[in-house]
């Protein structure tokens, strides 16, 4: 074999492996970095509801798991006590979470607290703070993103 033709035979793996290094730097960290996030809360977060509502959802932006419904979503009063009744339960499409609520709920501050698993595996958590017939609650900063910031959604 001629040396031009030993020089090519061995380039030809090598730039193929270098542009699949590439390829891996490039799109690798994007898709290992997303965790799903909270689109959307009804009731919305530091929201005054006039009737009470039925239910509590959260709507992600990708599909994700609810590891023990009971215990990964809840909803508490301002004494600590909870009012959600029954299990959680995500819809067909995985990205909508939907917490019962007590009937009758009487007016208050309430927070609804989830953890649920990221399609990438990584546990996700947040709040929200709403009221019933009361005065706005005051909404604590960072308490959708992340329920550990939020004391009041700490199990009393």
């Amino acid at each position: 074999m001629s040396r031009a033709g030993t020089s090519a035979h061995f380039a030809l793996p090598v730039l193929a492996g270098l542009l699949t290094l590439l390829a891996v730097v490039l799109v690798g960290p994007q898709q290992a970095v997303a965790h799903a996030t909270v689109e959307s809360t009804a009731p919305a977060h530091g929201a005054q509801v006039d009737e009470a509502p039925a239910e509590v959802t959260v709507i992600f932006d990708e599909s994700v798991s609810l590891p023990d419904a009971r215990e990964a979503a809840q909803v508490i009063d301002e004494s600590g006590d909870r009012v959600d009744q029954g299990e959680a339960a995500l819809d067909a499409s995985r990205t909508v979470l939907t917490i019962p609520l007590q009937d009758d709920l009487p007016h208050g501050v309430y927070v609804a607290s989830w953890r649920v698993v990221s399609s990438d595996t990584h546990v996700v958590g947040g709040s929200v703070q709403f009221g019933h017939g009361t005065p706005r609650p005051r909404a604590r900063r960072g308490c959708l993103r992340d329920a550990r910031s939020c004391p009041d959604a700490r199990r009393r």
